[in-house]
């Protein structure tokens, strides 16, 4: 009887291109946690990450003979070219089946079913699900009781129930140990990673790590509420301090990545992680991502803990600065606490980064997104080093907003490998949004990245106008950026960013000569 497993993480960008050269490549955390059971039952378990493997083919040569299957992670984007590749040579030469998972064929099963190279997919966590799958798959037993899987039998797909979502604290820690973390840290170590002007992570050994699944919130943009049908799982503490520990001390970690959605979804419960951290003396640093609602409710205690225990940076996704808006997303939060909820982090002496959304593809006034700027400007004028990274909503299937999107007129990728040529860009307009239009991105930008950054000037490290108080003292065009400063503060004040002139002539200069005038 056949034992290995194998798991496959594609290229997440073309191989040679700028975000393959600057993005640190992260660690496949989704595959190490599904092998986690698979290994504990006695399977054989090998990762491939396409962004560091080299041969992959040839490897898996050797091991053909006694592969069970081959399991593919896939987010929407390029990461499905590489996969759908690997699955046509499983196949054709290979001869193994495939089994898709991840976010993408989470939200479409059936579309990423419907591709010939793609045997069985599996929706949402798959800690179980690939167990049972695996078990099936290598006893020639039948897949029809197997929740949250699509399979094919006689040119037909069949769709099985949902899997409620399991409890965390059954499984293991994620398996580590089946990749070379050192590539993974030492990637990050080699192009950094700057979260804010005070926070970055350059030289420093840094793991990403999760201590929930799922969410409870209804966000109409985010995948995870139909992904996980509004349900979550939260590690316990304990077992968090005890995981971390171990991980600290096994790879020398310094810094600590919190990327669930909900490490804040209890507040009793952070608070006894923050005492494993100091109980352990782990001596590390750490970020993670709130919502303005969690911050809100938090008592006196909980920053002052996070700040002790060593955390140095939170995301807030603010979205808008429009109650309109907000409520459209559903976001559950009040426009007027973001505000609120910037004093009381920065009080704690905690970095804090809120990011912003644009483009909503229905419902949007001229009010709404000049509410968003005017909040905006005053994040700016309360902590002039802030970052307030703009995205511009990219639609992403299966989400409420995603069906606003195709009624407002984008264009649905009808196929599997169309969804791979379709690369998300956030920090600008998808190509496949018409009602997007290119003066309502420049707006967006001109008042982001150029006249608030004037208006409240700082020594910024990152963004586009660094180093600027500096520049304004005593570099070599601080008169014309003291012109600027000037004209900026009125422009903001009034909230007047039409006719920009000197927005044109920046971006031109820019052009000629990027980075010459704001070079530190």
């Amino acid at each position: 009887m056949k034992n290995t497993v194998v798991l496959f993480k594609p290229r997440t960008y073309p191989k040679g291109s700028r975000n393959d050269r600057m993005t640190p490549v992260h660690l496949p955390l989704g595959l190490l946690t599904v092998a986690s059971p698979l290994v504990r039952d006695g399977y054989r378990v090998v990762v491939y990450d396409e962004n560091f493997e080299e041969d992959i083919k040839t490897k898996l040569q050797v091991l053909k003979d006694d592969i069970i299957a081959i399991g593919i992670t896939a987010q929407t984007g390029y990461e499905i070219v590489g996969g759908v590749r690997m699955s046509k040579y499983a196949k054709e030469t290979l001869k193994v089946p495939t089994i898709w998972g991840g976010w993408h064929p989470s939200t479409v099963p059936r579309q990423t079913a419907e591709n010939i190279y793609v045997d069985f997919v599996v929706k949402g966590a798959g800690q179980q699900t690939l167990l049972d799958l695996i078990k099936a798959i290598n006893n020639d037993l039948s897949f029809k009781d197997i929740e949250s899987i699509l399979y094919k039998k006689n040119g037909n797909i069949f769709e099985n129930r949902t899997r409620r979502l399991m409890d965390i604290n059954n499984y293991p820690l994620p398996s580590y140990d089946l990749v070379d973390v050192e590539k993974y840290i030492q990637d990050g170590c080699n192009k950094g990673t700057g979260i804010s002007n005070d926070v970055h992570f350059k030289k420093e050994r840094m793991l990403m790590y999760v201590t929930s699944y799922g969410c409870v919130h209804r966000c109409r943009y985010c995948a995870a509420t139909s992904v996980f049908n509004r349900q979550i799982t939260l590690l316990k503490a304990e077992t968090v301090g005890e995981q971390l520990e171990s991980l600290v001390k096994k790879y020398n970690i310094q810094t600590i990545f919190f990327i669930d959605s909900n490490f804040f979804a209890s507040a009793e419960r952070v608070k006894k992680i923050c005492n494993e951290i100091l109980k352990r003396r782990l001596n590390i640093k750490y970020v993670a991502d709130p919502r303005v609602d969690h911050i809100m409710r938090w008592d006196g205690s909980v920053l002052p803990l996070l700040k002790k225990s060593g955390c140095v940076w939170l995301g807030v996704g603010s979205e808008s600065g429009s109650q309109n808006i907000l409520d459209y997303m559903q976001k559950d939060i009040k426009a007027s606490d973001i505000m609120k909820a910037a004093r009381k982090v920065l009080a704690a002496g905690i970095d804090v980064t809120f990011f912003f959304m644009f483009a909503m593809p229905m419902n949007e006034s001229k009010k709404d997104l000049f509410e968003s700027l005017k909040l905006a400007a005053q994040l700016k004028e309360l902590y002039p080093k802030i970052l307030l990274p703009m995205y511009f909503y990219d639609p992403f299937p299966s989400t409420p907003m995603y069906y606003d999107a195709v009624k407002s007129g984008f264009r649905e990728p009808n196929s599997l490998e169309e969804w791979g040529h379709r690369i998300p860009d956030v920090i600008d307009k998808n190509p496949l949004t018409p009602y997007v239009s290119d003066r309502y991105v420049d707006m967006v930008k001109r008042v982001i990245i150029f006249y608030l950054p004037l208006t409240y000037p700082a020594d910024m490290v990152l963004g586009t106008l660094t180093h600027i108080k500096t520049q304004m003292k005593k570099g070599r065009y601080k008169y014309l950026l003291r012109f600027l400063h000037v004209l900026a503060r009125i422009r903001t004040r009034h909230q007047f960013y039409y006719i920009p002139v000197e927005w044109m002539v920046f971006k031109f200069v820019q052009k000629l000569m990027p980075h010459r005038i704001y070079k530190k």
